[in-house]
């Protein structure tokens, strides 16, 4: 096999379809709420941002 690779791998391709307006929101709500519990809801907030990246991204057109 002169000139041809024997391990060609595939393009894949990664998609995000979301808004940033959204993440904004969601990133805004988590700050008041971190603000008003003394940091209790860190972890809920993080939760909800991770969610939300991982529902808007597709890799080879299939959602995560």
């Amino acid at each position: 096999m002169v000139g041809q690779q024997a391990n060609a791998s595939p393009i894949v391709s990664i998609q995000f379809s979301g808004r940033h307006g959204e993440f904004v929101s969601i990133w805004l709500l988590n700050i008041l709420l971190n603000i008003c519990t003394l940091g209790i809801y860190n972890f809920w907030g993080r939760t909800r941002i991770r969610r939300y990246l991982t529902s808007r991204f597709s890799i080879a057109g299939d959602s995560c």
